[in-house]
């Protein structure tokens, strides 16, 4: 394995596993504020709505974060470039044409 790719690697793995941490760092600073528990009522729907944009957002994240974690191990586990390819199969199959004429 190259060194920019053992690089890359734990650069991934930490972005990765400091995500919970940040989240909850970033959560205590918002709860703080004791003004907005007393907003009016028209503000609880858009607070509501806010709090479910945000939920659907941190699925999204952690769906990507799962699809990038496969990846990282099938390219851990990749011995040959036929391997690696594999790994990507969306990105090989759009971008591995381009010498071909049409």
């Amino acid at each position: 394995m190259k060194m920019t790719q053992i690089l890359t690697a734990v650069a991934v793995i930490a972005t990765l596993s400091a995500a919970p941490a940040m989240a909850q760092t970033a959560a205590a600073p918002a709860a703080a504020p004791a003004a907005a528990s007393a907003a009016p009522a028209a503000n609880g729907k858009s607070m509501q709505k806010f709090q479910e944009y945000k939920q659907k957002t941190l699925a999204r994240l952690a769906k990507r974060a799962d699809e990038i974690q496969k990846k990282q191990a099938c390219v851990t586990a990749a011995n040959t470039p036929k391997e690696l390819h594999a790994c990507f199969p969306k990105w090989h199959e759009h971008h591995g044409k381009r010498g071909e004429k049409k």
